[in-house]
């Protein structure tokens, strides 16, 4: 049967897949492995914490934070209960931040440190959130009134134990119609353009991209350094989830070049841009061998936001590797 909201596909997916991995990440100079059902138990412990401080269907989060998988956990929890994220780069303009949060409730922050949560309460006027987390939780003594990430998971676990099978019906009760989350961009002129998708228009986005990326399958390992929140780098990992495939993050592009010789991926999820700064680590044109190394040496495929131009293009061809863009993800703001 099809999903026709998050909740639905994450149940399905979870059910199909169980104990296999879903998530590699860093942990010190290994790499932790994250199976499905860790995943699954990990999502409703952060939407358990959220039921328990009265946050509810319809009600908005905001997460500023890079793509990492703490941040993809959390977008996920919200949705499972109803709620609506926005996400933004800590180095997100401003002044979008400003335009996108005008008259805007939102009830939570997920913030990805201090600093991060600093500059924005400046740029609502000095307000502090009610509720906030922060991501990482280097000085998880003098956190003041905000929590760690890993408190969070923790007294979402206790949470998630009292509350029972109620989380489970308000998971069941999310309706395609509700609203998941708020995506934004600018035009060249800097106009905000602000869609606000529903579950229906996300599940029904990552069928149309995965009709176009049917080469793609559960057996696949992908990798990806997506700093930004936009379109491409936030649903490109839901994508992932809806294939079923394995999913690692590197946390800086200088240890990109690092971890994914580690993780030998064969498919990489990069940018236009990114896939230019790539290449500039390969002084004159690289060899077949040369490229296909430095992207690990499984490397099969590079998933875009857009395509390169024609001469980066024919390289990566040459290299025997198929190029794809995904031109779906840009549609949501026609």
């Amino acid at each position: 049967m099809k999903e026709k909201t998050i909740p639905e596909l994450i149940e399905n997916r979870t059910k199909k897949y169980g104990g296999k991995i879903l998530f590699q990440r860093k942990d010190g100079w290994s790499w932790k492995q994250v199976t499905w059902l860790d995943f699954e138990n990990e999502v409703k412990s952060i939407a358990s914490f959220l039921i328990g401080t009265g946050f509810s269907c319809g009600d908005s989060a905001v997460i500023l934070s890079p793509n990492k998988l703490e941040s993809l956990l959390t977008d996920i929890a919200i949705h499972l209960i109803g709620g609506i994220s926005i996400s933004f780069s800590p180095k997100e303009n401003p002044e979008l931040i400003n335009c996108a949060l005008k008259d805007t409730c939102f009830k939570f922050v997920f913030a990805e440190d201090k600093d991060t949560l600093t500059s924005f309460c400046k740029l609502i006027d000095g307000k502090r959130p009610e509720n906030i987390v922060l991501f990482s939780d280097s000085n998880s003594q003098n956190l003041g009134e905000a929590i760690s990430y890993k408190t969070l998971i923790r007294l979402g676990m206790i949470k998630k134990k009292q509350i029972g099978d109620n989380l489970t019906c308000i998971s069941k009760s999310v309706s395609p119609e509700h609203i998941a989350t708020v995506l934004l961009n600018s035009t060249p002129e800097g106009k905000l353009i602000k869609v606000q998708l529903t579950h229906e228009n996300l599940i029904n986005t990552l069928i149309a991209v995965s009709e176009r990326l049917n080469f793609m399958c559960e057996e696949d390992q992908s990798f990806s350094y997506l700093p930004s929140t936009k379109v491409f780098e936030k649903l490109i990992n839901y994508l992932a989830i809806f294939f079923g495939i394995r999913i690692s993050m590197a946390e800086s592009r200088n240890s990109f070049f690092e971890d994914i010789l580690e993780i030998k991926p064969t498919i990489v999820f990069e940018t236009k841009t990114g896939i230019e700064q790539i290449l500039t680590k390969t002084p004159g044109e690289p060899s077949k061998k040369e490229l296909k190394n430095l992207l690990g040496g499984r490397i099969k495929y590079i998933v875009t936001d857009s395509l390169p131009d024609t001469q980066i293009t024919n390289l990566l061809i040459k290299s025997d590797l198929t190029v794809k863009d995904v031109p779906e993800l840009k549609s949501i703001f026609d």
